[in-house]
């Protein structure tokens, strides 16, 4: 089982550290969703030059999931901040107005990204990684839809520079497989962590 985990890590972990693609489809069950967020949590542990926000937060209704990323962006913004400025340092920027205005979902989100890159350290070599992974997904139409409009946006440079983002697919109804198979600057990876692969890689 444990070459099963670690080809998943290798998977996730050559994503993050290449150039060429934002984002990162990752299709599976329920059942395994939990594992790809512990794995991305490993590789934020022991990532020194990167800064990850990953969420597990259930998609009921796209809306409200964007509203409960803010929230718990905005939570450890603010603790990190409280860290700064208690070892004497500056407190990051204040999150932005835009990101909790009113407006289309997709805008807001990547507002969102964009200042979240805003608040890496200097130098070249850092990213923001999202690690967007629900546990469950109720409105599989609704996710596909924002990340079909959030990667519309034309831009040179574009936008989602030195941004990544592993998005979490529903196995059972593969909705962003749909909407963004032509899209470019999308990989896709399919994890299979269901028993029969556990047994088959012991």
């Amino acid at each position: 089982m444990r070459r099963l985990f670690e080809a998943v890590r290798k998977r996730l972990l050559d994503f993050v550290e290449q150039r060429d693609d934002v984002l990162l489809v990752v299709r599976c069950e329920d059942g395994a969703a939990s594992l790809i967020l512990k794995t991305l949590q490993e590789i934020d542990e022991s990532n020194g030059s990167d800064l990850f926000w990953l969420f597990s937060d259930e998609v009921k209704r796209t809306d409200q999931w964007y509203g409960t990323l803010v929230n718990r962006f905005e939570e450890r913004h603010r603790l990190v901040s409280d860290g700064l400025e208690k070892n004497g340092r500056a407190r990051w920027p204040t999150v932005p107005a835009r990101i909790r205005a009113a407006g289309p979902p997709a805008g807001r989100l990547r507002s969102l990204l964009e200042f979240s890159r805003s608040v890496l350290p200097a130098g070249n070599d850092f990213r923001a990684v999202w690690g967007l992974v629900p546990l469950t997904i109720a409105d599989v139409s609704g996710q596909a839809s924002l990340f079909e409009e959030l990667l519309r946006v034309p831009g040179s440079p574009p936008w989602y520079h030195h941004i990544r983002m592993v998005v979490r697919e529903d196995s059972a109804r593969p909705a962003l497989r749909e909407r963004l198979a032509k899209t470019p600057r999308v990989a896709w990876y399919e994890a299979d962590l269901s028993a029969g692969a556990q047994e088959k890689s012991t």
